[in-house]
């Protein structure tokens, strides 16, 4: 035997051969069961009998005809079957032959009787175990059953529309579920019948009338004894329940049946439960359940202890305890009441069976109910804690919810309610639910480790939830779902994880498809500590498909991500904060129009603030700070405004932009982020004003491969760089400030057609502006001062400097290596070490530009060709005003050198060159000096108060024509060493040498047809 002693068996199976009386309960001595049903010794081991019409007897009969006063007879069988086969051990169908089945024994099988549309049999003296069904009658009637047993089988007796049957003296024991089932079956007789020690139910009833059942025993039945659904006109005389887990007598949705004489006797629940309409008669019961049903201001009026009904003097019912076991009991059941009343201090504990057994019954319910107040009351193990339907005007103060299968407390289209204080744990469903339900207000209550959410919203406008705790549910804290204009303020919510994936929450507050909501205040936050575990659902406060919601100073820590809204637009964040989260502090994915205000992000693990696929949103004095990755983070993200927002020591950037084009960025302040301050990758058409960058490790500015973006008014400073482009073209940079970096201020790399105009770069520790590769490059007005360098340029093409300064710098004010086809306009290197430095660039046009006071050099040519150098001044440099070295073909006209402390211009291992109107006055050497330089033209030039005028050292086949040398303090022309060179028509009061024919018209042709064969022009 599974779950009682052998003794309390023997005891109950007694019950079989004599009519149980109230005395014999506990009077009555052990019988063996065996001894009371008096099988035969010599009982023949049997197939399966299978018996479909009344011709088969006669295959399986040892006697008898199949007449009433003749029946068929089989007897003294044991039949054994394969129970996975579904197979049947008797198995008679479509006959109404008589017939007794005798002294025969199942085992093993899935159905061990099985009678389908049979009448006019008896079975007696048998027995069924280890199967699914001991005996199965289905549409049949006139059927005796007596003397038999299903034992250690999941069903004992099912009878279902069967009629007109006498079932007496028989055992159900040990059965997974039921001892006895009748359904839809009626004027039968169940008579000194033992139900004992069932999974469920001993007897069960459903739809079932006009049966009596006398003298049965049900008892140690893990539910009811004897249980009624919906079953009518029956009657139960001397029955005995005891011992029950659930009810002794319960009946359900059944009226005017009969119970007299019957006992309850220690069961766990109640002796009895039942309708008010049935007729109880000398019956002796422990306990009747105590169950309250109102229905009407009248039966309020007649269950209430005091009270009168008014606002003043409102009906009570308080102080009692109502235990319930299965569906369909609620514990106080009101309904269809307008008067004023008072529930408190009411227990309803139900008594959980097992599976389902919850489901269906309330602990409170009301239904069109108003001016009601609960307080102080519990319900425990009830499928709905507390249910309010169609009900208004309702108040639950300080009551409780306890492992409740749905909802503690669930407000269906209940409207202007008040719920205060109230607590709801363990629930299966959520912890605090409203449906369909406006106006009501949710204060101080408590929901903790919901099996869904600790509050839910559904279709339900116009709430105000207030200082409510969420905590430990294993869905959602909040969730509104269809719900608008609800106010959430001062809620919490809190998740302790502990290391159980399990026990995550979604998020704590959660908006779908819900509209025009305020939450300020809120806490969302998670006692797992950092780096334990979380999942990527587990939110803080998170917006889908829900617009026109406004957040204000609500909080959200230590979880995974504090704020998410995804495919909501239109919605507002103001002062919320997100901190310590296991992924970022504010996410938007897929939403526009969304303004996040005066936010704080800080100690994230990822991100502050993440944009992905979001247009058209607003920030505006947000601040992220300490995360590990970038404190503002966009990735296919356009159109969207950013603002006096913030970003300060973050492990990654400040703000990047990925893929994303079209923002607008002002005043926005990076500081000591890790990384960049403002990155940009493949993203363009940004206008960016106004913003700062400082204390970074990289550069201010980054862009790379990134176009057409407008950079206004910014300031870059003690970052490693300024600002710093690679591959990145088309873009505008005005007014920016690039100051104190570590290297350059404006560093381009393999960068075009971008555009820098009013831009300084001031003590930087490398160069002030570098451009590395690329082409049609436009600076004009900008500033390098006081910088390692001033502007640098290598492999530049096509590109225009004009109106530029560079000065006080370490090194040269504009250097230019290996670039072609630039132009230089009216540029300024001063107070530099050097002025302009051209090293193996070609074809580069130099006009009105201006170095003056530079340590060395005003303008060097290093390896350069076919530059036009046009106008320029080189002024009171410490060293020379023009160098051409090892240049070849370049054009120097209007040029003047004044006040250098060396060569006004200097010729190296140069040729080709044409010099025209270029004037060296007062300079601190020779005004033109040609070294190891063959075949240069120098015309009208003048240089007049240097120490030579023009000196021709190591240097042939030059051709000097009108040209002007005075009042140089050593000499006007000399020559060292020099070969054949051409003088015609120039001024030279004092020479080194005499020109053998000045006049000679025929050397003049000669030399200039030799320069011009020697000139290389640019085409």
């Amino acid at each position: 035997m599974t779950r009682i002693s052998q003794v309390v068996l023997i005891l109950l199976l007694s019950s079989i051969v004599i009519t149980v009386t109230h005395e014999s309960l506990t009077s009555k001595s052990p019988k063996s069961l065996l001894d009371r049903i008096p099988f035969s010794s010599a009982t023949i081991a049997s197939d399966p009998i299978a018996i479909d019409g009344n011709a088969q007897f006669t295959l399986y009969a040892s006697s008898g005809n199949g007449s009433a006063l003749n029946p068929y007879l089989i007897s003294n069988l044991s039949i054994t079957e394969s129970y996975g086969s579904y197979g049947k051990c008797f198995s008679i169908r479509n006959t109404d032959a008589f017939f007794i089945l005798q002294n025969i024994s199942a085992t093993s099988c899935y159905y061990g009787f099985y009678l389908y549309n049979v009448s006019n049999g008896k079975i007696e003296n048998t027995y069924v175990h280890i199967s699914n069904t001991g005996y199965q009658l289905s549409s049949s009637s006139n059927i005796n059953i007596s003397k038999s047993c299903a034992v250690n089988s999941y069903y004992g007796f099912i009878f279902s529309s069967s009629n007109n049957i006498s079932l007496i003296n028989s055992l159900a024991s040990d059965n997974d579920v039921i001892g006895f089932a009748f359904g839809s079956s009626s004027h039968n007789r169940y008579i000194n019948n033992t139900a004992t020690n069932n999974g469920r139910y001993g007897f069960s009833l459903y739809e079932s009338t006009y049966n009596t059942l006398k003298g049965n025993n049900a008892s140690f039945n893990l539910y009811d004894g004897f249980r009624l659904l919906s079953s009518s006109h029956n009657n139960l005389t001397g029955n005995v329940a005891s011992n029950n887990d659930g009810y002794g007598f319960s009946l359900i949705e059944s009226t005017n049946n009969v119970l007299k004489e019957n006992i309850g006797n220690n069961n766990q629940i109640y002796d009895y439960i039942g309708e008010n309409n049935n007729t109880l008669v000398n019956n002796v019961f422990g306990e009747i359940a105590n169950n309250i049903y109102i229905d009407g201001n009248t039966q309020l009026a007649a269950t209430s202890s005091s009270g009168n009904g008014t606002i003043n003097n409102p009906y009570i019912i308080e102080n009692m305890l109502i235990k319930t076991g299965l569906d369909y009991f609620n514990g106080v059941a009101v309904k269809n009441t307008d008067q004023f009343f008072l529930l408190r201090n009411i227990t309803v504990h139900h008594y959980y069976l097992g599976y389902g057994t919850t489901s269906g019954i309330s602990g409170f319910y009301f239904s069109n109910v108003s001016n009601c107040q609960i307080e102080n009351s519990f319900s425990i193990n009830t499928g709905y804690g507390f249910y309010l339907n169609l009900s208004t005007l309702l108040t639950l103060l300080g009551n409780t919810g306890i492992n409740n299968w749905y909802s503690a407390f669930y407000l269906d289209s209940s409207n202007d309610s008040t719920l205060s204080g109230n607590s709801a744990f363990n629930s299966g469903g959520d912890g605090l639910s409203l449906s369909e339900s406006n106006n009501n207000s949710l204060t101080e209550n408590i929901a903790v480790e919901s099996d869904n959410s600790g509050f839910y919203l559904f279709s339900s406008l116009n709430n105000t939830l207030i200082a409510n705790n969420a905590t430990d549910n294993h869905d959602y804290g909040f969730l509104l779902f269809k719900s608008d204009n609800n106010c959430l303020t001062n809620n919490i919510f809190i998740d302790d994880l502990d290391d159980d994936p399990s026990l995550g929450s979604a998020s704590g507050f959660y908006l779908y498809y819900s509209d025009n909501n305020t939450l300020s205040f809120n806490t969302a936050s998670s006692t797992l500590k950092s780096g334990y575990w979380y999942n990527d659902r587990n939110l803080g406060f998170r917006l889908i498909s829900s617009v026109d919601n406004h957040l204000k100073s609500n909080s959200a820590t230590k979880i995974f991500t504090g704020f998410y809204i995804y495919n909501a637009d239109n919605n507002s964040l103001i002062e919320n904060s997100a901190a310590d989260n296991q992924e970022n502090g504010f996410s938007l994915e897929r939403s526009s129009s969304i303004d996040l205000i005066n936010n704080t992000s800080f100690d994230n693990v990822n991100s502050g603030f993440v944009l992905q696929d979001s247009d058209e949103n607003t920030f505006f004095g947000n601040t992220a700070f300490n995360n590990t990755g970038s404190g503002f983070y966009l990735s296919s993200s356009h159109l969207n405004i950013l603002t006096h927002d913030t970003a300060f020591t973050n492990l990654e950037n400040g703000f990047t932009f990925y893929y994303s084009g079209r923002n607008n960025l002002t005043f926005l302040t990076t500081t000591d982020n890790g990384e960049a301050g403002y990155h940009f990758e493949h993203s363009g058409g940004h206008r960016v004003s106004y913003c700062t960058a400082a204390s970074h490790g990289s550069p201010g500015f980054l862009l790379f491969y990134s176009e057409s973006n407008i950079l206004n008014r910014n300031t870059a400073e003690d970052n490693q760089q300024g600002f710093y482009l690679e591959l990145s073209d088309d873009n505008n940079f005005t007014d920016n400030t690039a100051r104190n970096n570590l290297g350059n201020g404006f560093e381009f790399h393999s960068a075009s057609d971008n555009n820098l105009t009013r831009n300084n770069a001031l003590y930087n520790g490398g160069t002030g502006f570098l451009i590395s590769g690329g082409g049609r490059n436009v600076l004009n007005s900008n500033i390098a001062d006081s910088n390692q360098q001033g502007f640098s340029f290598t492999e530049l093409f096509k590109s225009y400097l004009a109106n530029n300064i560079a000065s006080n710098n370490l090194d040269t004010g504009f250097e230019f290596s290996l670039s072609s086809r630039n132009e230089l306009i009216n540029n300024i290197a001063e107070n530099n070490q050097a002025g302009f430095y051209l090293n193996s660039s070609e074809d580069n046009y130099l006009t009105d530009n201006t170095a003056s006071g530079n340590n060395d050099f005003g303008f060097e040519f290093s390896y350069s060709e076919e530059n036009d150098i046009i106008k320029n001044v080189a002024l009171n440099n410490g060293g020379a005003g023009f160098i051409f070295s090892n240049s070849n073909s370049n054009n120097l006209n209007y040029n003047t050198a004044s006040g250098n402390n060396d060569f006004g211009f200097e010729f190296s291992h140069s040729k080709g060159n044409f010099l025209f109107k270029n004037i060296a006055l007062n300079n601190g050497a020779t005004g033109f000096l040609l070294f190891h330089s063959d075949s240069n033209h120098l015309k009208n030039n003048t240089a007049n108060f240097n120490q030579f005028g023009f000196s021709i050292e190591f240097s042939k086949f030059n051709l000097l024509v009108n040209n002007t040398a005075l009042n140089n303090t050593i000499r006007d022309y000399n020559e060292v060493e020099a070969g054949t060179n051409f003088l015609t028509s120039n001024v030279f009061p004092s020479m080194s040498t005499a020109v053998t024919s000045p006049a000679s018209h025929f050397l003049a042709i000669i030399g200039f047809l030799c320069f011009l064969f020697s000139l290389r022009r640019r085409t």
